[in-house]
């Protein structure tokens, strides 16, 4: 198996910028949702090779970064219709984007324990499955259900049919395991890692192609 060559703060710093910069962009109200096929690339490239105090502040700061940004929706309904002031309705959109980002960072800081563990072919795999586990604790326990990947191909109708069978976790995780294998591939320069990603990929095409193609009539799309 290759192993990555760690990332020198020169580049690592533009690639959580792109990374921030094309989640807000594949979001809406941007909503230009192909960039959600990479833009956890960055990240996932980065921290491939770092400690998990390292992962956790670099996933901390990208979702953190973006998520103030993606929610900041929030402070207009309590600032409009509560009659909170704006500064305070901000600071509370702050406070949502920490949690979201403490629970995701807190379990992506487990990736450095099982990377050795893990082959480059599993490895965008076992990558997107934590991600999405980190998503299901806040969006579960910790009630703050927004900004899952998922959530960033809801325009994209071919994509989303996979959630009948895992409801948005099964997009997160399909659109995470690209990405990942994508970033893994990169890092540690080999086709390897791109092998699962690509299946899965295909297979979620395929059923949601026949999906769609089989409810056409009835006019459903999701």
């Amino acid at each position: 198996m290759s192993a990555s060559q760690p990332v020198k703060p020169g580049v690592a710093v533009p690639a959580i910028a792109f990374a921030v910069a094309a989640s807000i962009a594949a979001y809406p109200p941007i909503g230009f949702w192909p960039l959600a096929f990479i833009m956890a690339a960055p990240v996932f490239a980065v921290i491939d090779t770092t400690s998990w105090r390292a992962t956790f502040a670099i996933v901390f700061v990208y979702y953190v970064a973006m998520g103030s940004v993606l929610v900041r929706w929030l402070a207009i309904p309590l600032a409009a219709d509560y009659g909170i002031h704006p500064v305070k309705a901000w600071a509370f959109v702050v406070v949502v984007a920490t949690l979201q980002c403490v629970a995701l960072a807190a379990v992506m800081a487990v990736w450095p324990v099982l990377r050795s563990r893990v082959s480059a072919a599993w490895a965008p795999l076992v990558l997107a499955a934590l991600w999405v586990l980190g998503e299901e604790v806040r969006s579960g326990p910790l009630i703050l259900p927004w900004v899952l990947v998922g959530q960033a191909v809801i325009d994209a109708p071919i994509w989303v049919q996979v959630a009948d069978l895992g409801g948005v976790p099964a997009v997160s995780f399909v659109v995470t395991a690209i990405s990942a294998g994508l970033a893994i591939a990169l890092a540690r320069r080999t086709w390897v890692p791109i092998v699962a990603p690509t299946v899965l990929a295909a297979a979620t095409l395929v059923y949601g192609a026949t999906w769609l193609a089989a409810h056409e009539e009835s006019g459903l799309s999701l």
